[in-house]
């Protein structure tokens, strides 16, 4: 989709990441991230838009991470699936 840029498009950076419902801060390098919306210059050109920042996690924190999220779940069957949704958060 392509707009004109008079647009101001929402930006949010998140430094923090979930592990076994705890919240961590991320020191590490930062990953952009991209909308499939491009915003129309004034000269013409278009150019896709950034909307944030997330973790640019290593594999070690990523996979604890995955791996806290998988027993969490346990196929629906996991604390994380039968718990109320405003107790999840």
């Amino acid at each position: 989709m392509i707009v004109q840029s008079l647009v101001k498009p929402p930006k949010v950076n998140c430094n923090q990441y979930l592990i076994g419902g705890k919240l961590h801060i991320w020191k590490g390098s930062m990953a952009e991230v991209s909308s499939n919306i491009y915003l129309t210059e004034k000269d013409g050109a278009h150019s896709q838009t950034v909307i944030g920042e997330v973790p640019d996690m290593d594999e070690e924190s990523a996979l604890k991470a995955m791996d806290a999220a998988v027993d969490a779940f346990k196929r629906g069957k996991g604390l994380w699936h039968t718990i109320k949704e405003k107790e999840r958060i």
